[in-house]
């Protein structure tokens, strides 16, 4: 079968739970949101994908470029990385990684979005005096 894109969210749509795939929608700060959760060989084989928990926002006001939609997605998108990050010990290291393609105006959030992270990761391995137990080692 072949997928509109290489979202998990696509790739699983026809397993289910006994196929070992689990599915969660909520809404974060006013922005729709699904989990896919990949969590047995035979949904990362029939998937493609795996195992892992995948997250996903739609938005079509980014697309209509209305401002006033940034906030709230930067803010479900920030709550949801917390929740990755919840489950890492200080000391691990986060890698970032926008995809997309940054001269490609509709695939350009990835690149765009990985510019700005701040990373952090040189930080505790040369100027550990300068990191705080709030900090994350962070490459992208």
């Amino acid at each position: 079968m072949r997928w509109r894109t290489d979202l998990a969210k696509e790739a699983c749509e026809t397993l289910d739970e006994q196929a070992g795939i689990k599915r969660e929608t909520w809404t974060s700060s006013g922005v729709p949101g699904e989990r896919v959760s990949i969590l047995t060989e035979r949904a990362e084989r029939e998937s493609g994908k795996k195992k892992g928990r995948y997250t996903v926002f739609e938005s079509d006001a980014l697309q209509r470029r209305e401002k006033e939609s940034f906030e709230p997605l930067s803010r479900a998108i920030a709550e949801e990385i917390r929740l990755f990050l919840g489950g890492t010990e200080k000391r691990d290291t986060v890698l970032v990684a926008g995809l997309g393609n940054a001269h490609m105006t509709a695939d350009s959030i990835g690149p765009r979005t990985v510019n700005r992270v701040l990373v952090t990761r040189h930080l505790f391995r040369y100027m550990p005096e300068v990191s705080d137990d709030r900090m994350h080692s962070v490459c992208a």
